[in-house]
């Protein structure tokens, strides 16, 4: 059969376009996180003169972070599990920074829960008898030392010995009403 003719596989049909690809450790939000990091460090391990300074230098690495591209989509995961980790650790609120997290969630595809600060959970408030036991004692020892000074004042060691033996009282009954009022509800 001399009519048939057989496509030449060898040459792309489809024309080709050039792809540019980054290799991964070549983002540059990369080097955007790592600088947060550092930065991040610094101030949580600053001595109390240079916190304002490091905290400074903390936002405004986070600040280049949020507008640092994305050229991978290693880095746009990278980004998107540094910030979730800073939100829940952190508590961090700004809208910026949840924005960029949900954004990044959302153009990868991932379908996590919107991400939220950590809350801290809620103490149990005292109860009000217990509250007034801690007050009913405050008042008794602020009595007693009143006490203390005029057996002091006026040289009565026998009344000054019976007040302080009160005041040992009070500090005990304090201290248990104190432990009462930490004390933590009882599930019913």
């Amino acid at each position: 059969m001399s009519y048939a003719q057989i496509p030449d596989f060898s040459v792309s049909l489809v024309p080709t376009t050039v792809v540019e690809r980054v290799p991964f450790h070549a983002d540059p939000v990369l080097a955007a996180i790592d600088a947060h990091d550092e930065a991040w460090s610094v101030w949580q391990a600053a001595p109390e003169a240079r916190v304002a300074g490091a905290l400074a230098e903390m936002i405004a690495a986070l600040d280049r972070l949020l507008v640092t591209p994305c050229a991978t989509r290693f880095g746009s995961l990278t980004l998107l599990r540094h910030l979730r980790w800073h939100i829940q650790h952190d508590g961090i609120t700004d809208a910026a920074v949840l924005a960029r997290a949900n954004d990044l969630a959302r153009s990868l595809h991932l379908d996590f829960l919107p991400v939220t600060p950590a809350i801290r959970p809620r103490v149990p408030a005292p109860s009000i008898p217990a509250i007034l036991r801690l007050r009913l004692n405050l008042w008794r020892l602020r009595r007693i030392s009143a006490g203390l000074e005029r057996a002091k004042a006026r040289g009565d060691e026998a009344g000054f010995s019976r007040w302080l033996a009160r005041g040992l009282k009070a500090c005990d009954d304090l201290e248990a009403s104190r432990l009462s009022c930490k004390a933590p509800y009882r599930v019913r």
